[in-house]
């Protein structure tokens, strides 16, 4: 991501991969998918295509994107934001109620959006790029702190002495 940076070399304005087929279930995702085509070189990856980019691929996309979005289906998680997260790009999130065991912060570690206030905040952040970056680089200090090897077992460390406690 940040050779792409460095290079201003980016396929992507925004990126996305949903997949998940588009029921009334996830119909917040199809209203960030029209929203996004008045966006320039957005790239959604939608149901129809999303199981023919595999792994590899799906990061290689992302890296070469200025923004990633993460919209969350039914859950109050996304593994979608800490892979986002993982590779430091500027996300653009909802906050529908994070349960995570450390706050994962709207400002400091992910974009907050509505389906109101995505385009001006998108144009806001494209325009001030360096105060994305740095909410990017939160994100991944968050990924690293949280979702690595040695933050996951400190974590879980906490929850066995918790629950040892009570």
């Amino acid at each position: 991501f940040m050779e792409n940076y460095h290079q201003d070399k980016f396929d992507f304005s925004v990126f996305a991969r949903w997949g998940c087929p588009p029921t009334q279930l996830y119909k917040h995702r199809r209203t960030y998918n029209q929203l996004s085509k008045q966006l320039p070189r957005s790239g959604i990856i939608s149901h129809t295509n999303a199981k023919s980019v595999n792994i590899t691929e799906y990061f290689d996309l992302m890296c070469k994107s200025k923004f990633a979005i993460a919209i969350r289906g039914s859950g109050k998680f996304s593994h979608r934001e800490m892979e986002i997260c993982s590779v430091g790009l500027p996300m653009f999130a909802e906050d529908r109620g994070q349960r995570m065991w450390r706050p994962f912060l709207a400002g400091k570690h992910y974009i907050e959006i509505t389906p109101d206030t995505f385009i001006d905040v998108f144009n806001y952040y494209d325009k001030h790029y360096d105060e994305a970056l740095e909410i990017g680089r939160n994100g991944h200090d968050y990924f690293m702190q949280n979702h690595g090897q040695s933050g996951l077992q400190l974590i879980f460390k906490e929850i066995i002495d918790k629950i040892i406690a009570s």
